[in-house]
């Protein structure tokens, strides 16, 4: 009688060990759980804003191993009913600018292929607002010295968010010029719906 009585002793202690595990073990798991989604909702808080997406300011690089690039705004211009069209369908607008330069080594297929190498690019989502100011951009400077004109090319373009609809629906300036012509400077672009190109052109036709 006596054994059977401390055989249920034990195993009342086991039992009792391993629950106080699992309960533990279930709240780390619920915690973690907490921390993961704490971090999602974050970063949808973060994208329901304007926000600034940019290679070159994601560098670890020390400042000392960087190169600034000049600030500058872009300010979009957009016809009635294009405006019409993004407010109707929540569609966003992007602002996109790209860096590149020629190298002094020409040998590399890179440069061969494309005819320039990469400085950076940087792009702004807006979602009201209709300017885009792109500031504190850097790039290493090993980049600035393997290219042979400082003065390096940025192409500005505007594109639809793609959040209604797959495709592009703005047709707009594409502007093409040195970064000394836009450094400090507001750069205008225009632009409308494709739609409204093709209805002109039904009508020219």
């Amino acid at each position: 009688m006596r054994y059977m009585i401390l055989l249920l002793l034990a195993t009342t202690t086991v039992y009792s060990c391993n629950h106080k595990q699992d309960e533990k073990a279930t709240a780390i798991n619920a915690e973690q759980k907490q921390i993961v989604l704490a971090a999602t909702d974050s970063t949808k808080n973060m994208l329901k804003s304007d926000s600034l997406d940019t290679k070159s300011s994601l560098s670890s690089n020390s400042s000392k191993d960087l190169k600034l690039i000049p600030k500058f705004e872009v300010e979009v211009r957009l016809s009635e009913a294009a405006e019409t069209k993004l407010k109707s369908e929540n569609e966003t607008i992007i602002v996109g600018a790209d860096f590149a330069g020629i190298p002094k080594d020409k040998s590399s297929d890179y440069y061969r292929h494309l005819g320039w190498i990469e400085v950076a690019n940087a792009k702004m989502e807006l979602r009201t607002s209709r300017t885009a100011v792109f500031k504190n951009l850097t790039y290493p400077k090993a980049i600035f010295d393997s290219i042979s004109e400082k003065d390096f090319r940025v192409d500005i373009y505007v594109v639809s968010g793609r959040r209604s609809s797959q495709n592009n629906i703005l047709d707009t300036d594409f502007i093409s010029t040195r970064i000394s012509k836009v450094g400090g400077k507001k750069i205008i672009v225009t632009g409308k719906l494709i739609a409204e190109m093709d209805s002109l052109e039904s009508v020219i036709n």
